[in-house]
């Protein structure tokens, strides 16, 4: 083993000493989980009751700073400022092409179906977590928190929709990527370092007459294991 890799071996090593040592404002936090996007409405680029493959579950990555603003005996502030890429989404659907001929309070075809046309589409989001976090700190270093803060996000959707009204005419749509601001709230328990976290982000991508291709979900669960360094 030579020099470099020694002193490396021996840093990561002594790197839980000193996180636990280290007790000032500033730590990173870092955490792997599984996202779960919610569906913006039937009708949105699949029909509930016509075929269609929704992968809405995916994994999730949170890195970034925490740290304590304020203690009182059992209570503390913390805040959060992450980094959080949320997932990929990806779609496949039969569908009629002309929302005039589907219901979605029936989830069916109003008459007899059009020719289907197939929407297959993808995209993902990710941004950055300002939050603040009041927090109880029971024996034995057990803590319970509840988060809420904005989410600083940008989403992206890609749509290409294959015998769009007539059999080989495919058409490709896009939704503008644009940097937004989301609510979000949360809750976590954490032991020591590690802490179980769960986030929903209000990550609905803003849609108008001049950027109107949205993406498929209104919003995401997430729940994270971190570990604070």
């Amino acid at each position: 083993m030579n020099l470099t890799r020694l002193a490396l071996a021996l840093g990561l090593t002594a790197l839980p000493y000193i996180a636990h040592a280290y007790d000032g404002p500033i730590h990173f936090e870092a955490g792997l989980g599984l996202s779960t996007f919610t569906t913006l409405a039937d009708g949105t680029w699949y029909q509930q009751g016509l075929p269609h493959t929704l992968n809405l579950k995916h994994m999730g990555a949170t890195a970034g700073f925490t740290g304590e603003l304020y203690a009182h005996g059992n209570w503390s502030l913390r805040y959060h400022l992450d980094y959080v890429f949320v997932g990929h989404v990806s779609s496949d659907a039969m569908a009629t092409p002309d929302d005039a001929n589907y219901s979605v309070k029936t989830h069916s075809c109003i008459g007899a179906c059009l020719p289907l046309a197939e929407y297959v589409g993808n995209g993902n989001d990710q941004g950055v977590v300002l939050s603040l976090q009041p927090t109880y700190t029971f024996p034995h270093d057990i803590a319970v928190g509840f988060e809420a803060g904005i989410y600083v996000h940008r989403a992206t959707w890609h749509e290409t929709v294959y015998n769009w009204f007539t059999p080989g005419t495919t058409i490709h749509a896009d939704y503008r990527p644009k940097w937004q601001v989301a609510p979000m709230v949360g809750a976590n328990v954490s032991w020591g370092n590690t802490t179980i976290s769960y986030r929903y982000l209000f990550n609905q991508s803003h849609w108008d007459a001049t950027n109107s291709v949205p993406a498929i979900w209104k919003g995401t669960h997430m729940l994270t294991i971190m570990e604070v360094f």
